[in-house]
């Protein structure tokens, strides 16, 4: 039986948000993925110390990035400079 012949617009509603009987507007925890209200971001206080140590991470790893990019730089145009 193939539904989309008898409900040829039923999966264009659904994926446009419009009709979506028995499920609650939600979110999803960016750390556990249990789901949440719409306006939190994280589900416990346990996730937000997660989260706030991943960004952290993420920071020094970009900044360290930032470094060794400056001195790479730096190497090369060392020859161009010192003449």
């Amino acid at each position: 039986m193939n539904i989309e012949k008898f409900f040829p617009n039923l999966f264009i509603i659904l994926q446009q948000g419009k009709f979506m009987p028995g499920i609650v507007p939600h979110r999803h925890c960016v750390v556990c993925g249990k789901a949440i209200e719409p306006d939190r971001q994280v589900c416990s206080e346990e996730c937000e110390k997660i989260l706030n140590k991943e960004r952290k991470r993420q920071r020094n790893f970009m900044i360290f990035m930032f470094v060794i990019l400056l001195l790479l730089l730096l190497f090369m145009w060392l020859p161009y400079i010192s003449k």
